[in-house]
């Protein structure tokens, strides 16, 4: 078997000081759960626009943040939503540890492995400045929950399954909530733009 892949499965990996302190049913049981779900997490990751063998060593990570997090009533209650969560922590941490440059890129096409950075005009950057403030005021001028699952959809790429099982909100709700939310920005950005060219 080939090390470099059995240092990276954690039912594998090296005793830790993490793993000593577990019993052998609170290990079987974060086990279980990482491999029931390993590959909807990892599916996630990289959604998050990681490389198969980046989210690989990030899911490897996931399994040990849960157990030095060590809270199983969390985990057992909402499982999915739980280990998203540390997912989407540890892409924020790995972004700011790379100081990750923001890159415009098409977010719907899955098929398209690489994003390329669009080098713009000063006049264009103040136009596009001028669009992302306009967008962050549309975002702040939502009700809260209607704010955080359009955050989870546009900013972390989640889609509505997985924002209504992170949340413990039905489907229906998240994708209307989904809806509200866009028609109000693209109002909010219709109305301001047509103001400003009046001015």
């Amino acid at each position: 078997m080939d090390v470099k892949k059995q240092r990276r499965r954690p039912d594998l990996a090296p005793a830790t000081e993490i793993h000593s302190r577990l019993t052998a049913v609170q290990r079987a049981f974060y086990e279980s759960v990482y491999e029931q779900y390993k590959g909807d997490v990892k599916r996630f990751l990289q959604r998050q626009g990681l490389q198969a063998d980046v989210a690989s060593d990030l899911l490897h990570d996931v399994y040990y943040r849960i157990i030095r997090q060590n809270e199983p009533d969390k985990l057992s209650e909402k499982p999915r939503a739980y280990l998203y969560t540390i997912a989407i922590n540890l892409v924020r941490d790995r972004a700011r540890r790379r100081k990750a440059t923001p890159v415009i890129y098409d977010s719907h096409n899955e098929h398209d492995s690489e994003m390329y950075v669009v080098e713009l005009s000063p006049e264009k950057q103040v136009l596009v400045s001028q669009q992302l403030n306009l967008i962050k005021e549309a975002i702040l001028g939502l009700p809260e929950r209607s704010r955080q699952i359009l955050v989870l959809h546009r900013f972390e790429h989640m889609n509505s399954k997985e924002i209504s099982a992170m949340i413990g909100v039905p489907l229906r709700t998240v994708q209307r909530h989904l809806n509200e939310a866009l028609a109000f920005c693209q109002r909010y950005l219709d109305r301001e733009n047509s103001e400003g060219v009046g001015r």
